[in-house]
This record gives structure tokens, C-alpha cells and sequence, in this order.
């Protein structure tokens, strides 16, 4: 059990209309007891009292907001994309291309070449083909746009799938011959080249939440929802847990019919069920009814304005009409089932299955 602490701060926040700052901040087992102005403000900082148990901290002036909730996130993929070529400032092809050429020049030969973060646009709406990543030369190249629903790829990827026929809940983009131009949204991404992506080692996944957790604390993030697959969650996270800084909520990716409860179940007898002071808790299990708006693959009950032939896509328990047996499924097992929907039908089909 750590120590009681006592803050003295030019101001804390409170949240209260009736005292909306106060001087002094106490804390005792990960919880707030008291805001108050109780105590006088110690002269020198992080001096212990004999008056008391607590230690008292003196803050130097400054003033204490309470931390940051971001409630959706993923820690591990966001961790490993501190790692990878951001391409979120690109502003034009030209600088797109030289971004590439850079990161190429740095990779060892055979290497995958993985970015992430561009968005159209920032460039004037171009979508980019894969004459973009010519400057990767023959090594493979996968660029993912901001919202990770659609991944743009070099020719020497498009080579080692199949990419004649689009895929169940994805497609390819084609030119006006019916070539694929690179563009591969949805499952076309997933499923087709994520395999094909080398997966990171453990060390690598143990260093992205390392990187993820002093990026989220560096913002002012202390506690989090975090989107993670069920191994990943049992084998990478639950373990750093128990020195966390961070409070994560998990809501777990494994999603394929039938489903298979052990892994939560694992997890939640080592947590617990979404108990405030728990480091770590399971809310539950995701799945995906649709895209995104900016990808277009969000599903609309219309066609999207500037793109006539296009209405989005149904993804997974959508598109085989199982979502609302996939959402039995986790509420029985004592889980709350949440679900990707963005477009307009996306979210009928959800409310629906609900």
C-alpha cells in the first residue's frame, strides 16, 4: 500500500459549483478522500510531517486538473505506430514520395515498410495509387490511412494476393481496366495482406505499450478503453498491468462465431469486472458492423454524394445476419457487446439486432 499523499497546489480543480477550487488535494489508496483547503502549504517539496500520515507535496505553484479518460483506443496499436512512418502532415504526393524514398533508405533490404495516419485530404482529395510508393523499390510497402480502414499498397504486395475478385466485407479499388490500384479497403486489408505482414515478437509488443502508456501519460491520459485481441490482452498487457500506470478498460477483438468466453473469463477472475480502482478490468467484446465515413466504407441507407455507385460496406456478423446472435452470445456470458457502426444503416442494422 503506498504512503497517503496531501497536494498543495496554487489551485485544484473540482468540479463542484459550490467550491470550484481548492488548495489541497488528499489521496489514499488510488482515491481521492478530500478537496479542500485544509493545511497549511509546506515550504520546501515532497516533505514528510510527523502531524500525520500523509505525505505532503508541495506542487510549486501550479495548478491540478483531473487526468484525461480517452475511452476508445488501441494501446498496443498505437504504441507500435510511435514506431512506424507517420504520414499524417503530408501535404502533397511530391512529399508523400520523398517520406517514402526516406524511410526506404533506412530499412534493411527484404524489410516491410510500414506507415500510417494519410488522409486525402490534406492534398486536395487525390487518392493515391500505388505509383506513390515507388520509391520503396521492390521491397513491400503498406501505408494504412488515418482511420485504419483501408491501406494503400505497392505492386510487390498486390502480387502475392489475389486481387481478381473482392473479398466478402471488402473490396479492392480499381482503375477504369479493372486493375486494382492499390487501394485496399476493409477485409481486402484485413484479411487478405495483414497476414502477410510480419507479426511483431513479443519484446516488440511488450516495447509498443511501454511507448503507448509514456505517450498517453505524457497527454495527460491516465485511464483508457482499450480495443485489444484476447492473447494479446492475457499474454502482453495483464502482466505489465500490475505496474501500470494507466487504468485500462479492455473490450476484447476476438469476435468469431462461436465464440470462445475463456480468455475473458481468464482475465476478469485475474481483474475485475470494471471496478473503478482496478490498473485493469474487462468491459466486454467488439465487433464491426461497418467502415468509416472517410473511407467510404461506412453503410448508408444512400449512395454517398461523390460517389454514386457507392453505399459502404456491412461488415462480418453484419453481412452473415448474425449480429444480433453474436450480441446473445456476450450478454450471456455476462459481457457487454459493443459494435463498430457509423453509417446510417450500419446503425439501424445495430439498434435492430439490439
Amino acid at each position: 500500500m503506498r504512503q497517503p499523499i496531501c497536494v498543495h497546489c496554487e489551485g485544484v480543480w473540482t468540479g463542484n459549483p459550490k467550491q470550484p477550487q481548492a488548495q489541497c488535494l488528499r489521496a489514499a489508496d488510488q482515491l481521492i478522500t478530500s478537496v479542500d483547503t485544509i493545511g497549511d502549504r509546506p515550504s520546501a517539496s515532497a516533505s514528510a510531517r510527523p502531524s500525520d500520515d500523509y505525505l505532503h507535496i508541495d506542487a510549486r505553484g501550479l495548478f491540478a486538473v483531473p487526468a484525461f479518460i480517452d475511452a476508445h483506443l488501441h494501446m498496443l496499436m498505437g504504441g507500435d505506430s510511435l514506431t512506424r512512418l507517420d504520414l499524417s502532415r503530408v501535404t502533397s504526393r511530391s512529399e508523400f514520395e520523398r517520406a517514402i524514398m526516406d524511410r526506404a533508405a533506412e530499412l534493411p533490404q527484404g524489410t516491410w515498410l510500414e506507415a500510417h495516419g494519410w488522409d486525402e485530404s490534406t492534398w486536395g482529395g487525390a487518392i493515391p495509387t500505388s505509383d506513390w510508393l515507388r520509391r520503396a523499390g521492390d521491397r513491400p510497402c503498406i501505408c494504412w490511412r488515418m482511420d485504419r480502414h483501408a491501406a494503400l499498397v505497392n505492386q510487390t504486395v498486390l502480387d502475392r494476393i489475389d486481387n481478381a475478385v473482392d473479398p466478402p466485407g471488402g473490396r479492392f479499388a480499381r482503375d477504369q481496366q479493372g486493375r486494382a490500384t492499390g487501394i485496399a479497403y476493409e477485409g481486402a486489408a484485413w484479411h487478405l495482406i495483414n497476414p502477410l505482414i510480419p507479426a511483431p515478437t513479443r519484446l516488440q509488443k511488450q516495447q509498443a505499450l511501454v511507448a503507448a502508456e509514456r505517450h498517453l501519460l505524457d497527454l495527460g491520459v491516465a485511464s483508457v478503453g482499450s480495443m485489444e485481441y484476447g492473447a494479446d490482452a492475457e499474454e502482453i498487457i495483464a502482466d505489465a498491468a500490475r505496474c501500470s500506470r494507466v487504468r485500462i478498460a479492455l473490450t476484447l477483438l476476438d469476435r468469431a462465431l462461436p465464440l470462445d468466453f475463456s480468455t475473458g473469463q481468464r482475465l476478469r477472475a485475474m481483474t475485475g469486472p470494471g471496478i473503478i480502482p482496478d490498473p485493469l478490468s474487462v468491459v466486454g467484446y467488439k465487433s464491426f458492423v461497418d467502415g468509416t465515413l472517410g473511407s467510404r466504407t461506412a453503410r448508408m441507407l444512400e449512395s454517398y454524394s461523390d460517389d454514386a455507385c457507392n453505399c459502404g460496406l456491412f461488415l462480418e456478423h453484419a453481412l452473415d445476419g448474425t449480429l444480433a446472435q453474436w450480441m446473445q452470445s456476450v450478454l450471456s456470458a455476462g459481457f457487454s457487446p459493443s459494435v463498430h457502426a457509423i453509417g446510417d444503416a450500419a446503425l439501424r442494422a445495430a439498434l435492430d439486432a439490439a
